[in-house]
């Protein structure tokens, strides 16, 4: 039994009555005319979080158009784009320009810096020129002896699959990859051995562009299909395949579990057959049909000339080969019709067409794959280039294969699963998100979910511990795509709005006290009897007034008080006149944002000194749920914190004066949320110091000057549980990443603030801050100028 290359129109061989003759053929390998063109095909892009200039040349969610163009105009790309005209396309009357490369997004792949280096491709075939100029310089494993007389076809799928890119000539899928060649012989032994080789030699991909057809007979040059293997019932398939192709059972046997173990590390690529009235698929193609234990790292090729409208977009195709058939499952589509090497010299070229070319374009997209996500297991890198193919042209569906986490994708018996794309293939296929389980292949969160949005207790802590690193990203299909682990530190949005309220607020409000008052203080209102006052206002204004809080300059950007952290918080208190000073009681609750609740109680001691000096010290506790000293998760924060804060501060007058120092220090404890993990129990400060005068240029008008730390963590420690990466086996790696919660320098305001009352109905206020360190960061600075009228009718 002889291999022997196939046309177009195949030839195979015959089965007599008593004796069976089978050839294994070569699929695809007539000449064609010269020709041009472009394609086009279809992608789903997953955001914008990296680009090929961002980190990486490889997982990438959008691609640079300007170097896919460079790309696609040079030399080589375009020697892909042939005329074929009506004879060449089976009579068809149709003539393409189509360049077979721009059909699968080949374009995207290079512009990456994708190659296959490093990744060694088998082939599988009649023979080989291996001194032709598309091989120069590769590494290069023959495995058997070759005769000269079959060096065309398997020199021209090996250059489709890997020819060199060095200006000259053409170029290959996988430029970069390398060879492992074997001789195609229609003995299972030696094709088992050829794949137990390619195997040992740790080949990513076996091309096969081949097939059994049948000899001389009634038959004769039809495809040896499926149904042939099937219709010898009550036999197992080693013994059904021996019968129909030669060799014995346990041959059959040896070969398939070769073919089965490669599949274990690599891909298996077969053409299908060029007869496009076939009706069964052929059989060592369609294998994986007959022998579940070999599905899932299987592809099957069919040739077809893609079709587009203006647009670019595809809206159909002409099948130019044999149907997927019961392969269509596993099976994508290209254009066979290509530019590549010819054996009759090492310089020499020529056009041809056949599955056999679709067959290395797919093996070398296999190689691609292989090099742009290495975590991947063969049957992965199958699954995304099924996933992301190209079937929008299709108008009838026969199954769909469910990739899982919602990623679904329709199949015909026809094209199989459509046109292979590169561009998708390498962008994320459905969500992309953050794992927070041990699968890459469960289901991830968006990355807003886990991302977190610092307090100024924090301030750059969390940023400082990403910084530098890298972080993975998995895809529905569970491929690792990496990003920088800054993207986790969301920046906090502008709270000046709300600052310039809470300013306003004040001004609608006239100072006031009260017996049970230990410092001067704005309230919304109150009630007061001999000894005691209940006081009603906001958490930070009735803190003032009992002591526990700075009254410093509302322009201030970021709090000095646990009070401060929860801006809305109404509170009620009640404060009583004792021995030689006061006592205060109060509670408050924020509840303003259902995501981001604050509660508190507060409790204070006032000590009347000389000169009308007071000394207060006190305790505030506070229960914050869905932050953690103002940090919390971007979505769904899920911290609940406990914190404890002691309070100390003095005011002395001094003439038209009003001098006072408030300071505070606590503790305080939370619970692991998002990927912060083993949370210490954190110790915080914050102090303001600073002068107010009131009557200064009328009996209603005060003058403010302080000077503040906000609230910031002085000790804590905590880890990032970050993904950063998988392995083969598709397990997270994670890496604790240690986060000191002490920021990296210590934030000062200076700030004023006047306010004044122009008529019994109309107040004015305005004010300014300004900042050292801003955010507790070394070297930044802020500041704002805010100023607030209120008329009340």
């Amino acid at each position: 039994m002889k291999p022997t290359p196939q046309s177009p129109h195949p030839f195979m061989p015959w089965v007599g009555v008593t004796t069976l003759f089978v050839a294994a053929a070569l699929t695809g390998c007539t000449s064609g005319g010269p020709g041009g063109g472009n394609g086009s095909g279809s992608a789903s892009s997953g955001g914008n979080l990296l680009t090929a200039h961002e980190g990486t040349t490889h997982a990438v969610t959008s691609f640079d158009e300007a170097d896919a163009a460079t790309v696609r105009n040079s030399a080589e790309f375009l020697e892909q784009d042939n005329v074929f005209g009506s004879i060449l396309l089976k009579n068809s009357g149709l003539t393409t320009r189509e360049n077979a490369f721009s059909v699968i997004n080949l374009e995207y792949a290079h512009s990456l810096g994708l190659t296959g280096a490093g990744k060694l491709i088998a082939i599988v075939d009649s023979g080989f020129r291996t001194t032709h100029q598309e091989f120069a310089g590769k590494s290069i494993t023959s495995f058997g002896t070759f005769p000269s007389s079959f060096e065309d076809h398997g020199t021209g799928v090996a250059a489709v699959a890997a020819g060199k890119r060095d200006g000259v000539g053409m170029m290959g899928v996988a430029p970069g990859a390398d060879l492992h060649l074997s001789r195609l012989t229609s003995s299972p032994t030696a094709l088992a051995a050829a794949t137990n080789d390619a195997y040992a030699a740790g080949a990513v991909v076996q091309n096969n562009s081949w097939g059994f057809i049948w000899g001389p007979g009634p038959r004769e040059d039809e495809t040896f299909t499926v149904d042939d293997i099937n219709s010898a019932s009550g036999l197992t398939l080693s013994d059904r395949l021996a019968n129909a192709a030669g060799g014995s059972a346990s041959d059959w046997a040896q070969y398939v579990n070769a073919l089965r173990q490669f599949t274990t590390e690599g891909v298996v690529v077969f053409a299908a057959s060029n007869v496009s009235t076939d009706t069964s698929a052929s059989f060592i193609a369609a294998l994986p049909s007959l022998d579940s234990s070999l599905q899932g790292a299987w592809i099957v090729g069919v040739n077809a000339i893609a079709e587009y409208n203006s647009g670019g977009d595809l809206i159909g195709a002409t099948r130019q080969s044999a149907r997927c058939m019961e392969a269509a499952a596993y099976c994508l589509t290209g254009q066979g019709y290509v530019y590549t090497a010819s054996d009759v010299g090492d310089a020499a070229y020529k056009n041809t067409i056949g599955t056999s070319f679709v067959a290395p374009q797919i093996s070398g997209a296999v190689a691609l794959l292989s090099e742009a996500f290495p975590n991947l297991y063969s049957s992965e890198i199958v699954d995304r280039l099924l996933a992301s193919a190209n079937n929008s042209f299709f108008t009838t569906v026969n199954g769909s294969v469910d990739f899982g986490n919602g990623v679904t994708h329709n199949y015909n018996e026809e094209f199989g699963h459509g046109f292979m794309d590169l561009k998708a293939a390498l962008l994320p296929i459905g969500s992309l998100g953050v794992s927070t389980t041990s699968l890459a292949s469960d289901p991830t969160v968006p990355v807003a979910q886990v991302s977190m949005v610092s307090g100024s207790a924090q301030g750059n802590a969390v940023a400082n511990a990403l910084a530098g690193r890298q972080m993975a990203l998995f895809d529905a299909l569970g491929t690792d795509f990496y990003v920088p682990a800054s993207i986790l530190a969301a920046e906090e949005d502008d709270n000046f709005d709300e600052r310039l309220r809470r300013f306003a607020r004040g001004a609608g409000e006239r100072p006031a006290t009260s017996p049970g008052s230990f410092g001067f203080s704005t309230l919304s209102g109150g009630l007061q009897a001999t000894d005691s006052s209940m006081v009603f206002g906001w958490a930070e204004d009735v803190g003032a007034q009992f002591g526990l809080s700075p009254s410093a300059s509302p322009s201030f950007a970021d709090p000095a008080s646990l009070l401060g952290l929860a801006p809305n918080a109404r509170a009620f208190g009640t404060g009583m006149q004792l021995p030689g000073g006061n006592a205060g009681f109060f509670a408050f609750s924020d509840t303003a944002d259902e995501d981001q609740q604050t509660f508190g109680l507060g409790a204070s001691r006032a000590f009347r000194l000389d000169g009308g000096a007071a000394l207060t010290f006190g305790l505030t506790g506070t229960a914050e749920s869905g932050s953690f000293l103002g940090l919390r998760l971007a979505e769904e924060s899920t911290f609940e914190t406990a914190s404890m804060a002691f309070n100390a501060g003095i005011s002395i007058p001094v003439g038209g004066f009003e001098f006072f120092v408030n300071s505070e220090f606590g503790a305080s404890r939370t619970n692991d949320a998002g990927l912060l993990t083993s949370v210490e129990p954190a110790l915080f400060s914050g102090f303001a110091i600073g002068t107010r005068m009131n009557g200064v240029w009328n009996r209603r008008d005060s003058l403010t000057f302080s000077v503040q730390q906000p609230l910031r963590i002085e000790t804590g420690q905590a880890s990032l549980l970050l993904p950063i990466g998988r392995d083969k086996e598709g397990r997270v790696l994670y890496d604790a990443v240690p986060v000191d919660l002490e920021p990296e320098a210590r934030q000062i305001d200076f700030g004023f603030d006047y306010a004044t009352a122009l008529s019994p109905d109309t107040d004015l206020r305005f004010g300014a801050a300004f900042s050292f360190n801003e955010g507790h960061a070394s070297g930044n600075t802020g500041g704002n100028v805010m100023a607030a009228m209120v008329h009340r009718f």
